[in-house]
């Protein structure tokens, strides 16, 4: 696949094709390589031995290092920016990658595609009653690959320990909210007892750092963030405020309706002191505690007008 200055498109091309792809498609083509890219690639990044078709890199020049599968589209919650309250129509079983599908793909992208991470999310990856074997089969076959999932964290106290065992090494936990009558609004199911505990049975498995991405809404949570702050310090778990995107079926989502991180800053700076992580795209929080909570920059003013450096260093492929 290739990006062409007509054409418009930006897709993910493998480095030792482009020869041949120039060859054939040499009327305007606009191929990208490691030497005509303006973008400087991340220093700690050091390629591994491609021996077939090489890094993935977009039209910026960016390498694409860290793979997302997605194993489902089933999920047990119905979070309001999300899912309609009748959930979708869910995809036929036959329809989705199985267990083996799924090790392939994943040996391909490590052994030929340069891809040194890989994170599962859903839908609601712990549905997927197969996923201590998803985990152990490319466990087994690359060990050294870090592997993590994205969840809602129902259920995974009484799978952590089989996950840890067979090589997961750390996950993510989607929580807006500590406040039950909050989450129950927001997710429209009283779970939040069956999340901590799922919360609490990773860190008991040793599946850390355990990272809490939260989505703040106006009139609905966002005045909660210092309480959830607070919780996650802790802990010691790494708290992320990140945007709400516009991908919920029921076409809620607005411009308007999303929190900027200088309105999170300014919330929670009576409590903290904010500042930025110099050359990355973070803002670091002193709370006078060892514990520093980690949160993505998402826009510092309008979300239309403000630079947003995380742009320069996306390295994730879905």
């Amino acid at each position: 696949m290739a990006y062409t200055a007509d054409s418009a498109r930006s897709q993910l091309i493998a480095g030792p094709l482009l020869s041949t792809l120039s060859s054939v498609d040499n009327n305007g083509a606009a191929f990208v390589t490691p030497q005509k890219s303006e973008t400087s690639l991340k220093s700690r990044r050091k390629l591994p031995n491609i021996t077939n078709s090489g890094p993935l890199l977009d039209r910026w020049g960016r390498i694409a290092t860290d793979l997302r599968i997605s194993l489902t589209d089933k999920c047990n919650l119905r979070c309001i920016y999300c899912m309609p309250a009748d959930g979708l129509q869910w995809l036929p079983k036959e329809n989705l990658l199985s267990a083996e599908e799924i090790a392939r793909l994943a040996d391909i992208a490590v052994s030929r595609l340069g891809v040194e991470e890989i994170r599962f999310t859903g839908g609601e990856p712990l549905v997927r009653a197969d996923l201590v074997d998803i985990i152990s089969r490319i466990h087994q076959k690359h060990p050294e690959v870090p592997l993590s999932i994205t969840t809602n964290g129902i259920g995974l106290d009484k799978r952590a320990t089989a996950l840890a065992e067979a090589g997961l090494t750390r996950i993510n936990v989607s929580l807006d909210t500590i406040c039950r009558e909050t989450f129950d609004e927001l997710t429209r199911r009283d779970k939040l007892e069956a999340v901590l505990k799922g919360i609490d049975g990773a860190a008991e498995a040793g599946l850390w750092p355990i990272k809490i991405n939260a989505v703040l809404m106006p009139g609905l949570n966002d005045g909660q963030a210092p309480e959830l702050l607070e919780w996650a310090l802790k802990g010691g778990y790494q708290l992320r405020f990140i945007e709400q995107m516009p991908l919920d079926a029921d076409n809620r989502w607005t411009r308007e309706g999303t929190i900027t991180a200088a309105e999170i800053r300014e919330k929670l700076s009576p409590t903290c002191s904010v500042q930025y992580a110099k050359h990355a795209a973070i803002l670091l929080l002193d709370c006078g505690r060892s514990t520093r909570s980690v949160l993505p920059w998402m826009s510092p003013g309008s979300p239309s007008t403000a630079p947003n450096p995380w742009a320069a260093w996306a390295s994730s492929l879905r």
